[in-house]
């Protein structure tokens, strides 16, 4: 049988964009990641777009926008509805993240391609896994097992091994064999010159290679603290852009841990939309940290992420409230939007400011150009850079809307406007008619009691003139009686119309009850009308809360302007909430020059495995082919060279040509596609298609184990067109094809018995379990289960059972017992 294996990348490769692949195996097509970049641009998901509707699942991970940014606007636009995989931190830090980036977003535009309800919709169908759990994927996908296995970069973080048939593919990207203050390292890395057994030699090592500057987490540690220090003692501010919900809490523990230890008093902010939320979450996932944090919680009950010298911002109320100098951790780690970008612009002309960049930012962005200085400057990136100079950065705004622009708003909101006019008085002739259609139910019930009251009383009054023919006279014992029926008669009515309003059957409102008021049901086009707000979710109601909120505090901030007509910066910077009678607006994206006048330095808090290290490790995996993806080309480029020597080294023969494709199919050992590039792999294996006939499959015996069913079968091969009666549920499909073999009854002449096979394995303690359960005396001695002080069960050295005793019913009945336990064929 041939294996077939195309990976394409459909976003990141030779870029630092969003991490996004499609993996095809056999029939299976496999997304691996769904970033996306703080942007949050759908042109960058075009490639994502023309596949969405045929994923069979999705694979997570990591929790940040880099991994997952774009998985909420792919399950809500672009159809992605299959199931996504992911450990339980990469889902809840993955839904904190892109909630702060679409808030971000928002901040200064009105931005609309999704919601936080699709956040939530998305996230909430996430599959959780544990480490090293095997799951079996269904639909075009059955037959194929995913395992997570730690990454080491982030709290949750995983290696994918996907597994077909006879062949692996493993997913690494972004891994750290270092141990972080809170994260234990990768699991693909053993130390020495070994890797994790489960991992090795796949048919496809799918990689990322972006690699930071190599420093040790001590030296990295004190940079850190003592260039900030340095700062705040001069009464200057730190600013560090970092992302939402990933490498933001390694730095947060590390600072925490160092002004505990050393007792400093300048004030520690993580400044994000979502950031009490995100330690909320953190402080939950003992269990996913390093084995140092664990502990340290069983000795001394300390909870990690409970913070006492960090805290926590979800505005720019919270950040004022903690005086200067500060230290403030701000999303995002390009300062390109967001709070970082406005806190670095308010300190971009003070030289006694530092900026700290965590790591080297993305392609593009205001964090590379200030990245590129220090480099620049300082190749080593060991010393703080005086950055004077002027970069250009984008700026998101909206501006009225004016001329044809305007006209052709107004036409389109007048046209939308009568349509839902229309809509409306459709529907309320709709509910008009239902209405009166059932009032006059209840005017034909009381037509009915009316009529029967006249019949009553015709009859009533013929009775009377029948009496009066009968006898002229009348008598005054009976006019007496009429008289007396006619006053209690009244009465009742009158008690009833007393007490109609009360506990009281009411003639003609049958529904009437006291207390209560019954109101009328709405219907339109698709039944009864229901009230949203008995659905809302707790993201719902908050998304109204703040909008509502954000209203209040434009309107107190527009009241309190200045001198020249001017609005203070804080209504500036609240969120745009569109209203009916808000002026029609665009958002606007241009590009200004910042005059940037401050102290900067680059220290490594990436998490990621160094050059050098990557090379070393990925060459003992042993992969039939490694593709990279994930990184820029200068990034990309070394690593092909890189690992090229490291295999070379390693005299395997995986050290062969090497090719970046720039297009087609690549059939070398080292691939480093492009974005929509396929790297195509196969493989002829010793296995083979065949169908049965309906006569072999109805014949054969099937015996239980386990979740299972096992049978052996003595057959003859066929050539697909000699048997016409092909067993459906084993060849699933219809008829047989020239191309797929028949196995057919053999003749009882030609018929050979093959010998007895055992399946199975038996541990002495579950063995001894079901010789309690038979009342039978076993005990072990030795490591040999004795039953009855007369048979011995053990096993050899080669893991062999043996059974020894004399002949007996003992014997026979553990001999039994013992059998029971596997498939004899």
């Amino acid at each position: 049988m041939t294996s077939y294996i195309r990976f394409i990348p459909l976003s990141g490769a030779r870029s630092e964009r969003g991490v996004c692949g499609l993996l095809e195996l056999d029939d299976a097509k496999i997304l691996l990641d769904c970033g996306w970049t703080g942007d949050l641009d759908p042109a960058d998901l075009s490639e994502l777009e023309k596949h969405a509707s045929d994923i069979d699942c999705v694979l997570l991970s990591h929790g940040s926008l880099r991994h997952c940014g774009g998985l909420a606007y792919a399950a809500a636009k672009l159809g992605l509805t299959c199931p996504v995989y992911a450990t339980f931190p990469v889902q809840t830090m993955a839904r904190h993240t892109v909630h702060d980036a679409l808030m971000t977003r928002k901040m200064k535009s009105g931005y609309a391609a999704f919601t936080r309800r699709d956040v939530d919709v998305a996230f909430n169908r996430v599959t959780l896994l544990r480490y090293s759990q095997p799951v079996g994927l269904a639909g075009k996908a059955q037959g194929t097992l995913i395992t997570a296995f730690s990454a080491g970069h982030s709290v949750g973080g995983t290696i994918w091994k996907i597994k077909n048939a006879s062949e692996e593919v493993v997913y690494a990207m972004d891994i750290n064999h270092r141990r972080d203050t809170h994260l234990s390292p990768t699991e693909l890395f053993q130390g020495g010159n070994s890797v994790l057994p489960a991992l090795a030699r796949p048919s496809l090592l799918i990689a990322g290679c972006r690699t930071p500057p190599g420093t040790s987490i001590k030296t990295r540690d004190d940079a850190l603290v003592h260039s900030a220090l340095d700062t705040l003692k001069t009464g200057g501010n730190v600013v560090i852009p970092v992302d939402t919900a990933s490498r933001v809490l390694e730095l947060a523990h590390v600072l925490e841990e160092r002004w505990k230890h050393d007792g400093i008093s300048y004030p520690i902010v993580v400044l994000s939309h979502t950031a009490p939320r995100v330690m909320h979450s953190a402080r939950g996932m003992l269990e996913w940290y390093a084995k140092q944090l664990t502990q340290a919680f069983s000795q001394s009950r300390v909870q990690p992420f409970d913070f006492t010298y960090v805290k926590l911002a979800a505005s720019w109320d919270d950040l004022r409230k903690h005086p200067d100098p500060k230290l403030v951790l701000a999303s995002d780690e390009d300062l390109d939007l967001g709070f970082s970008r406005q806190v670095f612009l308010d300190h971009a002309n003070a030289p006694r400011h530092l900026v700290l960049l965590p790591g080297r930012p993305r392609e593009a962005t205001l964090a590379r150009a200030i990245y590129d200085e220090v480099k620049r400057a300082s190749p080593s990136l060991e010393e703080i850079v005086d950055v004077v100079t002027d970069v250009e950065v984008r700026e998101y705004a909206r501006e009225p809307l004016e001329g044809d622009e305007l006209k052709r708003y107004l036409a389109a909101r007048d046209t939308q406007r009568e349509r839902e006019a229309r809509v409306a008085a459709e529907l309320a002739a709709q509910n008009k008619s239902i209405i009166e259609a059932d009032l006059s139910d209840e005017d034909d019930d009381e037509d009915d009691d009316a009529a029967r009251e006249r019949r009553a009383a015709r009859k009533r009054k013929a009775a009377a003139a029948a009496a009066a023919a009968d006898g002229a006279e009348g008598s005054e014992e009976a006019t007496a009686a009429a008289a007396v029926k006619k006053l209690k008669k009244d009465a009742a009515a009158a008690a009833v119309v007393q007490f109609a309003g009360y506990d009281a059957y009411v003639r003609g409102n049958p529904r009437a009850r006291f207390p209560f008021a019954e109101h009328r049901r709405r219907f339109d086009e698709y039944g009864e009308v229901v009230k949203q707000d008995h659905y809302l979710t707790d993201a719902d109601r908050m998304e109204r809360e703040r909008e509502a909120a954000a209203r209040k505090r434009a309107e107190a901030a527009a009241a309190e302007r200045d001198g020249t007509g001017r609005v203070v910066a804080e209504a500036e910077e609240l969120m745009d909430v569109d209203s009916e009678d808000a002026a029609p607006t665009k958002d606007v994206t241009r590009t200004v020059t910042v005059r940037v006048n401050v102290r900067a330095r680059v220290v490594d808090f990436a998490g990621l495995s160094d050059a050098d290290a990557l090379a070393n490790i990925l060459s003992l995996v042993h992969a039939r082919a490694i593709a990279f993806t994930g990184a820029s080309d200068a990034d990309t480029d070394g690593a092909v060279g890189r690992i090229t020597d490291a295999l070379a080294e390693l005299n395997t023969d995986e050290a062969a040509t090497v090719t970046a494709t720039a297009g087609g199919d690549a059939v070398a050992a080292v691939h480093a596609p492009k974005v929509g590039d396929a790297v195509a792999l196969s493989a002829t294996n010793l296995v083979a298609h065949v169908k049965l006939t309906d006569a072999l499959f109805t014949g054969i015996t099937m015996h239980r184990y386990g979740k299972h069913e096992i049978g052996a079968v003595t057959a003859v091969v066929r050539p697909a067109a000699s048997s016409a009666a092909i067993a459906p549920a084993a060849g699933g499909g219809g008829g047989a094809t020239s191309s797929v073999a028949v196995l057919d009854v053999v003749d009882d002449t030609a018929a050979r018995r093959h010998p007895a096979v055992v399946i199975g394995t038996v541990r002495l303690a579950e063995f001894k379990a079901v010789l309690d359960a038979h009342a039978l005396d076993a005990r072990f001695e030795r490591g040999v289960l004795v039953v009855n002080d007369k048979i011995a069960v053990y096993k050899t050295a080669n893991g062999d059972l043996a059974l020894h005793g004399p002949v007996c019913r003992e014997y026979d009945t553990v001999r039994r017992l013992l059998y029971a336990q596997h498939v004899v064929l």
